[in-house]
């Protein structure tokens, strides 16, 4: 079995490949089935915004449709170890990170029992919704303590013939891709 750091590097270079227009596309269509699926189950949303340098999914949309729908917004801003949620505003000013991460700025910070729905970066999950992420450890920590419904978003489908289970890993509620929505 491959280890998580030749699946992260596999799935970093894979998701490079992806053209701009085709990020556009894959990105509208979960959007789309996000707002679908979740617009009515919350009203506080934790978003991650994404890095169009590292072929993200746009979320951009999604961040525009919830406010603008009168939905409370907040984005993550790294603290040390951990992830804090900031609420924005539709003319929200952002400082880059250490990492080049945009993060609100002023933070007005949410606490995380509040939070409804959290939208979770991945690079790749399994069948049971163990995912991969960059490696950092922060969503990790921040998913566990949460009581919100998680939901990841990928260009990729979950892998079948792997489990990326450990001790400290907190497994997503949904996977929606370009043209997958799971439940798991």
């Amino acid at each position: 079995m491959k280890k998580k750091e030749e699946f992260r590097k596999y799935y970093k270079h894979k998701r490079s490949m992806l053209s701009d227009e085709k990020i556009d596309v894959y990105s509208s269509s979960i959007a789309k089935s996000f707002l679908e699926n979740f617009l009515e189950k919350g009203v506080v949303f934790h978003v991650f915004k994404n890095m169009k340098k590292f072929n993200e999914v746009d979320t951009s949309f999604i961040i525009e449709s919830l406010l603008h729908l009168g939905k409370t917004v907040a984005l993550p801003k790294m603290n040390k170890d951990d992830l804090l949620s900031c609420q924005i505003e539709e003319k929200q000013r952002y400082k880059t990170n250490s990492f080049g991460v945009q993060e609100p700025n002023p933070c007005i910070e949410i606490n995380s029992d509040k939070i409804d729905i959290v939208i979770v970066p991945l690079l790749i999950c399994d069948k049971e919704g163990y995912r991969i992420g960059y490696g950092g450890g922060f969503y990790d920590r921040f998913l566990n303590d949460l009581n919100a419904i998680k939901v990841g978003i990928n260009f990729f489908k979950p892998l079948e013939n792997v489990s990326f289970k450990e001790e400290h890993d907190i497994s997503l509620d949904y996977l929606i891709t370009p043209d997958l929505f799971i439940k798991f």
